[in-house]
Parts: structure tokens; sequence; C-alpha cells
């Protein structure tokens, strides 16, 4: 027969209050959300009755249309807090095709609820504050058209019992286990059951982690590393040691017209042990702020140390716009599909979002990035003022945007505004000390003005915060192929290419050492490839290895009417054909047209052939490079 509907439970070494809301595990307190909270109310009351799907979803969700997959979710949630005890697994038994069961007798305890529970001996105590207690004068209201998941009591006395219980587990986390100082957000799951959706988790998942990023005392992980175990199905602690970090953030978003949940789980790396679960649910305009909210009880739960700045950003995320909200989400989508094809539809995105909402920072700082790119590719003066104009428009929004920074420094950058590049790289990552693009962009800049061990330490400390990231190995490689050091540079080229085979660079680049270490076929195979059978690269790399007429076919399609080559590629032809007249010639327009290849001329190893060349010097020197 199903239990009375009592206020405390035991089972195995597990009690359940139901007034505080609380799991103890042998008297310390067991992290779930609410939803998984309720969940497990309804199989222990069930006696060891079998319970349908349907009856669970009816009754978690009883005005809301959720798939299986919810349900499914919360069942692996619960079983994962219980797996505290060595045989918590066998408490929640799957009955195919109908729907679960409790497998273990549960009783319900008399005298021990509440407070008393609270307080009992080997107890950690979580106290409720009371909720008719005048708030301070300073203290901030109540949003009430949010609504966090919570069925018991009103919303905001609902948010200060998990606020309390989250500072009174993350206090005795902190006494009794290593500290956390870095932290990986996996990509959320998308629970919508549209894989046409999976844009905005992804797009959740990046904000969740921009939002954690504004702690300076903690390394977050950057998206490109995190990508990489999406869908994945490794054993966290596997993951947590690839990515060397100590804790891990996992969960899933659903988005139901208007209405916005996001569940998520903190979970302790090397031991896959649960710190902290919650449930968060909002309407669309509420998506920033049901983020930072995320990322402020995570600080709580592992205690990171907040200066007053942080915690006034992350408490200061506001509405946004739903309908600008998709269409920067989709943006970014497209953004980080990394072509120029697609950066065309991220600007395009970006602009209709822009166009939704005029006064969103984040979508200029977005759009910048998105016109820089596109520069790379397509240079060009109008391409160039794109990026800048957009990134001001960004600082004026919001002159503490990180983003923004970066973007803006990136365009001082090709620009050759030298100090200019600096100041706003600098401001970047003292906004966000994690921000990818800042870090890759500020590497380059110090290797430009010749600060090479500058340019690889800020590499190296990249790579050990993002060690997935293919583009911060990259650089990190540029650095050293930079400062002579070329050994040291094939295994971070190398990396490179292995994390992401996509990646142009890491084989442009490993060519480069290869030519430098005698290994002139090597470059050649490196470059046989479609993207780069046209190239000066590959031109290059043939008069290296002696094959002198093939790379004069190339050059003959570079110098041609129609082509769209830069002047600095048919430099490095000629002069690795030996003609260092036309080079030089070639070399200055780059210069006059601020080429990217041209603002690392003062240190680059391809020109130390004619570095002592009086008219290199010259070109050198209207750089304007600061001493």
């Amino acid at each position: 027969m199903p239990l009375e509907k009592g206020l405390v439970y035991e089972f195995g070494e597990f009690r359940m209050d139901r007034i505080s809301r609380q799991l103890f595990y042998r008297g310390q307190p067991v992290p779930l959300t609410n939803k998984c909270f309720d969940l497990l109310i309804l199989l222990v009351q069930s006696g060891g009755e079998i319970l349908t799907k349907e009856h669970l979803i009816g009754t978690l969700w009883p005005d809301t249309f959720v798939e299986e997959g919810n349900l499914t979710q919360n069942i692996s949630m619960v079983r994962k807090a219980l797996a505290v005890d060595p045989s918590g697994e066998r408490y929640i038994e799957t009955v195919p095709r109908r729907g679960y069961r409790f497998s273990v007798p549960a009783r319900e305890a008399v005298g021990m609820a509440g407070e008393d529970l609270a307080r009992a001996p080997g107890r950690v105590q979580v106290t409720a504050p009371a909720t008719t207690a005048p708030a301070p004068a300073d203290a901030p209201k109540p949003e009430p058209h949010r609504m966090r998941l919570t069925r018991w009591g009103a919303v905001a006395a609902g948010v200060a019992v998990v606020a309390a219980g989250a500072i009174s587990r993350g206090a005795y986390l902190a006494g009794r286990q290593p500290g956390i100082r870095s932290i990986a957000v996996l990509p959320l799951t998308n629970l919508s059951g549209d894989p046409n959706q999976e844009y905005f988790s992804d797009g959740t998942t990046d904000a969740l982690i921009s939002s954690l990023a504004q702690i300076h005392s903690l390394d977050v992980t950057s998206r490109t590393s995190i990508m990489r175990f999406k869908g994945t199905t490794k054993p966290l602690p596997e993951i947590g040691k690839e990515l060397g970090v100590d804790a891990i953030v996992e969960g899933s978003v659903q988005r139901s017209g208007r209405r916005i949940r996001i569940s998520t789980q903190l979970i302790r790396a090397a031991t896959d042990k649960h710190l902290w679960a919650d449930e968060y649910e909002g309407d669309a305009s509420d998506a920033l702020k049901l983020e930072s909210e995320i990322a402020q009880a995570i600080a709580r739960e592992i205690q990171a140390r907040l200066t007053p700045e942080e915690r006034r950003r992350l408490a200061s995320a506001r509405a946004v716009n739903p309908e600008a909200q998709d269409l920067a989400l989709l943006g970014r989508y497209h953004y980080w599909r990394n072509n120029p094809t697609e950066f065309k539809l991220a600007i395009d995105y970006l602009n209709r979002a822009i166009a939704a909402q005029p006064d969103d920072a984040e979508n200029y700082a977005e759009l910048s990035d998105a016109w820089g790119s596109l520069y790379m590719f397509t240079p060009s003066s109008e391409v160039r003022e794109h990026a800048y104009a957009t990134a001001r428009q960004a600082l004026e929004l919001d002159p503490e945007n990180s983003d923004a920074h970066a973007a803006l420094g990136d365009v001082f950058f090709a620009d050759m505004d030298w100090r200019g590049a600096e100041r706003e790289f600098q401001r970047s990552l003292e906004l966000n000390a994690d921000n990818l693009n800042a870090c890759g962009c500020y590497v380059n800049l110090l290797i430009a003005m010749g600060r090479m061990q500058e340019a690889i330490d800020l590499g190296a400390h990249a790579v050990k915060v993002n060690p997935l990231s293919s583009w911060m190995y990259a650089w990190y490689g540029n650095a050293l192929y930079n400062a002579h050091r070329y050994q040291e540079a094939v295994p971070a080229f190398q990396r490179a290419i292995e994390l992401d085979a996509g990646n142009p660079f890491g084989y442009l680049l490993l060519s480069l050492v290869y030519q430098k270490l005698g290994r002139a076929p090597d470059a050649v195979t490196l470059l046989e490839r479609p993207e780069f059978r046209t190239s000066g690269a590959l031109a290059a790399a043939y008069a290296q290895s002696g094959r002198a007429g093939e790379a004069r076919q190339i050059l003959k399609r570079l110098t041609g009417p129609d082509s769209m080559a830069q002047a600095f590629e048919i430099a490095e032809v000629y002069l690795a054909l030996g003609d260092p007249d036309r080079g030089l010639e070639w070399l200055a327009k780059s210069v006059d047209r601020k080429e990217t290849g041209a603002r690392f001329l003062k240190v680059s190893p391809e020109f130390d052939n004619i570095r002592a060349d009086p008219r290199f010097q010259a070109l050198v020197a209207r750089l304007n490079l600061p001493d």
C-alpha cells in the first residue's frame, strides 16, 4: 500500500523532509532541483507500486505539455543524486514499456521535520529566512514577471530558501573538499524534441559561459573546447580530465512558446559527485536574467570570490526582446560555422536582431566580430569600417562589454594602431579574463610588436584554460614560431590540426615551420589541400622544395587580372623564388594596404634573409611600431 502523506521519510540511509524540501544522506544534504524533489516524493510515496510515465508527467507538469525526455532527464538526475550511496542506483527501477518503481522499503519518520531535522546531531543546519521580516532598504525588490520553479509557498520565499540552502551546502562542501577554481559548461541538451532548436540550446550554453566568465576568480573553459562534447557519452571524470577543470555544469533547456525552462547541475569532475542542482523557468524575455541567476547560484555554491563590480554586472541582466534574441542566436549559430558564407548569414541575422532591439550592446559586438572575421577573407575598407562602427556603437550602449572592446581592438590592430589595440584587448580581458577572441588577438598583437615572451606566456595560459581549442594552439604555436622556437612549435600546430582538421592556420603555420626545419617536401604535402591549391603559401613551398616551375604557374594566376590574392602572398612567392627586388616591391604594396601579413614584418622568420636590406628596414619603419 502507498504510504500516507507524511512530512519525513526514511529509506536506506536517506531522509527526506517535505517542510524544508531537503534530502539528507547520513545527515549531509544532497542537492536536488525542485522538480526532482517532487519526482522523488512521488516515487517514495508510491509504496513500491509502478507509476506510469503518463501519470508522472501529468502530476509533475499538470498545466504544461512536455516531452517524455523531460521525465527521463529528471529520473536520471534523481538517480545520480541517490548515487552518493554505493547501492543508490538500485532505488529506482525502470519497468519496460510501463514506467518506474521505487524498489526499496520507505517508512514515515515521526517527530523529525523542519527545523528539528536540520538541527539533529550530525546534520547541517539549513534555516529558511522568515518571510515576514522587513527587507533592508537597499535590498533588490522581487521581480513579479519572473517565476522560479516551485510548488510550495510564495515565489520570493522559495527563492530565498533555495539561496540559503545553496550557501549552507557551499560552506559545508568548501570545508570538506578541495576548492573549485576552474569550470566547464557542457553543451545543454535540447529537450524541445525539435532538432531545429539546437541553435537555441547552443546559444543558451554560450550565454551561461559568458555569465560565468565574468567571475575572475574562475577559469571558465571556452565554447570552442566544450562543443567537442556535444552529445557525448564520455564519463564526466574523463571529460574533466581532458578539459583540466575542477567542476562541470551540465543540464538541459526547453522552449515552449514564450516559456523557457533550464535545468542545471554542478558536478565535481574528478569524482562525478553532485554538488548542486536547480531548475529555472521564465518568459523568453527573461532569458538573460535566468542565465545570470544560474551563474550567481553556482558562484555561491563554490564560494567563488566576487568583487562588488562582478556582483553588480551579474545582477544587471535585463529583459530582452524575444524576437531579437532569437535572431541574435541564429546569427551566432552561423558565425561559429566559420566561413565567409556563414559570416554573411550571421551579419544578416544580427542586423535584423538589432532592428528589432536597437539598444542591445551584445548584438552590436557580435556584429562587429562577424564583420571583422569576414575581413580576414575579403579585406576592404568598407568591411573594416562596418566592424569599427558596430564596435563603437556597442561601447556607447555598454562601455563594459568585453566582446565590444575585443572587437574594437581587432579593428585597431587591422589599422596598425598598436597602442589602441593593446588598450582595448587589455580592457576586454579585465572585464572577462576568459575572452577567447581577445586573448588570441592579443597574442598576435604582442607577436607583431616583438614582445615574444609575453606572447608565449599568454598563449601558454590560454591553452591551459582552453585545452581543446584548436585556434588557441595555433596562436600559441605562432608565438613559438616567430620566436624561432621551431621544434616547440611543431606539437602545438599538430595539436591544432588534431583538434580541428578544418583549421587552415594550423596547416599554414606548420608548413612554415617545416620549411624552416629543412622539411620542404613535408610542407608541400600539408598544403596540397583544396583550400591551398592556388595559394601563395603552396607556391612558396614548391619553390623551397625545388619545384620552381609549379611555383611560377601558381604565381601567374596570383598576379592575373582577376586575382583576389593579397600582395603579401605574392611577395612571399617572389622571395622564395630568389627575386628580392619584386618581393620587396610587393611587400611595399602589402604595407600600403595594411594587410594582415604585413603586421608581422618586424619578427616574421620568412624575411630573415632580407632583414638587413635597407629597403626592408624602411618598410618595417613605416609600420610605426612602438619601441
